[in-house]
């Protein structure tokens, strides 16, 4: 069983639709997060510093990170207590090294469909 957390930066919601803007890559993790949910062999849990303080008080990797690298060090993404990335989220590529499940953008999936080319 894949034990992931992931501690995230200071922010209102994480799904990235509130606010003036739409941050396409917390809308990306929601996305990633809703499908490694449907998976028995893999937990993952998100904690937003706003939300869950005692979360990162708990977990002395990610105090010691914070302490030593600042808010910047955020977010953090921990694979059984292992950080794996720090500072961004993983990205497709990364997610499917650490799950062994494939991932796609969009994008990528209108480029399977039209061969790369638009419309």
């Amino acid at each position: 069983m894949k034990n992931i957390k992931i501690y995230e930066p200071a922010m209102c919601c994480d799904t990235g639709v509130c606010g003036p803007g739409i941050d396409q890559e917390l809308l990306r993790m929601k996305s990633v997060n809703k499908v490694l949910e449907q998976h028995d062999d893999i937990t993952i849990h998100r904690y937003n510093l706003t939300n869950s303080p005692e979360s990162f008080m708990e977990n002395e990797l990610v105090t010691k990170l914070l302490q030593e690298e600042g808010p910047n060090v955020l977010p953090i993404t921990l694979v059984d207590n292992l950080v794996m990335k720090k500072g961004d989220y993983p990205d497709n590529e990364e997610w499917k090294k650490i799950t062994g499940i494939a991932f796609t953008t969009e994008k990528e999936k209108k480029d399977v469909n039209t061969g790369g080319k638009c419309c």
